[in-house]
């Protein structure tokens, strides 16, 4: 973009403005993708999480407020089932649950998203469904790996690596996170604590 400026661009005001933002918009792309790489590679480091009493009510709660002032059409919902606290670093738990509940917003556009918290055999379970067109075998197989973005994502912006923060965010608190999904079946992650 800097090189059709210096080539005369400059001198044209329409086309000059078009190329400006398009290139504040890519500047802030860039800026996403490398606080999510630094994310990344602080939940790499060998510092141990800052774990605390996380209270799950309060967590699930402003996921879904969060989410409904990105888009206030949609249904967003939480229930809790026994489950009242886990432990861990609230901001990794935070971000992994909201990298989750991001990605529901973005792949399944209109589908309500619904977040369900229950407590079994000592295990916290926080699922996040959707009900939108799901994934192919080979998306879900992938879908944590740095990097990795579906074939069906078209024109949705993403680093694809969203799904790899959680996972991590989630093993360094001693947990565990799954997908569940099929074409024109939904999705559903899971994070078990």
């Amino acid at each position: 973009y800097i090189d059709v400026l210096r080539r005369g661009a400059v001198e044209e005001v329409r086309i000059a403005r078009q190329i400006l933002g398009t290139m504040a918009l890519e500047k802030e792309h860039m800026r996403g993708l490398i606080d999510r790489l630094m994310r990344l590679t602080r939940l790499d480091a060998e510092s141990p999480p800052d774990a605390e009493t996380i209270d799950v009510v309060e967590l699930l709660r402003s996921q879904c407020d969060a989410a409904r002032r990105l888009d206030e059409q949609r249904v967003v919902d939480y229930r809790v089932d026994g489950a009242t606290e886990i432990v861990g670093d609230r901001a990794e738990i935070g971000e992994a649950l909201w990298n989750v509940v991001e990605n529901a917003l973005k792949y399944a556009p209109e589908s309500p998203v619904h977040l369900a918290a229950s407590r079994t055999n000592g295990h916290t379970t926080i699922a996040v469904h959707d009900e939108g067109p799901g994934m192919s075998e080979p998306e879900r197989l992938h879908a944590f790996e740095r990097f990795y973005r579906g074939d069906q994502r078209g024109e949705i912006a993403g680093s694809g690596l969203g799904l790899a923060i959680a996972k991590r965010a989630v093993e360094r608190a001693g947990g565990s996170i799954a997908i569940e999904s099929a074409p024109g079946r939904g999705t559903t992650v899971t994070i078990t604590i």
